[in-house]
């Protein structure tokens, strides 16, 4: 009897399903991975947008720094240049290019009152000096 019980009992057709090769990671895997880590991700980006906030405006302080720094050596530049010139006007008095030379580095440090001065020197001496006279319109 027990043999026929056996096989009385339709028996259940077992579908063959096949791996799915082609998709290794399937969306349910990605809900459930947001919806468990969600709260970390959400920590590491704000994490990471602040990281870089804090790398641009270091990045930024330091360019202005540098800018700084060569702006002031080149300014204590000028102003060793005008010792220099200034010296050699006291030596020479009527020596125009010292003149034009104190002109050109005050219009670069824009002191244009004293450019101006320096240049009318200049001019006083050599009336025709044609860079003079281009300083003197730029200066206008």
């Amino acid at each position: 009897m027990s043999k026929n019980k056996k096989n009385s009992t339709p028996q259940r057709s077992k579908k063959k399903q096949f791996p799915n090769i082609n998709r290794f990671i399937t969306e349910n895997f990605f809900s459930k991975f947001i919806h468990k880590y969600r709260k970390r991700f959400l920590i590491s980006f704000v994490t990471l947008l602040i990281l870089l906030a804090i790398g641009a405006v270091a990045f930024d302080g330091y360019t202005n720094y540098r800018e700084n720094k060569r702006f002031i050596q080149e300014r204590t530049e000028i102003n060793s240049k005008i010792v220099f010139w200034q010296s050699a006007i006291d030596r020479f008095p009527n020596y125009r290019d010292a003149y034009f030379k104190l002109a050109v580095l005050n219009y670069r440090l824009k002191n244009y009152d004293k450019a101006k001065e320096y240049l009318n020197k200049a001019l006083k001496i050599d009336p025709n000096f044609k860079e003079g006279r281009e300083l003197e319109r730029s200066l206008k």
